[in-house]
């Protein structure tokens, strides 16, 4: 029998934790990938792997999320309890004649910001410019009729429109 083989059929099974292994279990409660851990730690992305699916490390994985997880609800009741002192502190500082316009404005800009108010990140437009002849603007319009995307009364103003264009057009 092949002695590289444990009874379930994997190659590699940890049977004892030791210090690699644990700094493995950190970084992959991190959320690093394999690679980045492999490549951090000086190993090989299978040593990172087989550690990973090792069924000890597994358990303790679980046990450091559960702490985690205990540690983030515990975290999220203190800033629950301090918020309102927090809010009091920046209503003090914003009604304070003191304070500089520019600590007002951060800290207004904060609250809005985290209120859902915040001003556009990024701003993306994209142009198109095109030159049509009279029969293909005919064209675009008929199939927009037909498609059932443009009414009679927004054909009517848009032909007005586009003759006057045309008008001044030819005029100059």
């Amino acid at each position: 029998m092949d002695t590289r083989f444990n009874g379930n059929g994997r190659k590699y099974q940890i049977q004892k934790l030791w210090n690699l292994h644990h700094e493995i279990c950190r970084l992959l409660l991190l959320g690093r990938t394999h690679r980045e851990i492999a490549d951090e730690l000086g190993v090989t992305t299978v040593m990172v792997s087989y550690t990973a699916n090792s069924e000890l490390v597994k358990r303790q994985l679980e046990v450091m999320q559960g702490a985690r997880d205990a540690e983030a609800l515990d975290l999220s009741v203190e800033i629950k309890r301090f918020a309102p002192e927090a809010f009091e502190t920046l209503q003090t500082i914003l009604r304070n004649p003191n304070t500089h316009e520019k600590h007002k404005i951060a800290i207004a800009m904060d609250a809005l910001d985290r209120a859902g108010y915040a001003p556009p990140k990024v701003i993306e437009g994209r142009f198109l410019h095109a030159h049509f002849t009279a029969e293909e603007i005919e064209d675009m319009k008929k199939r927009a009729k037909e498609s059932g995307q443009v009414i009679e009364g927004e054909l009517a103003e848009s032909n007005s429109k586009l003759m006057e264009v045309g008008n001044e057009n030819s005029a100059s």
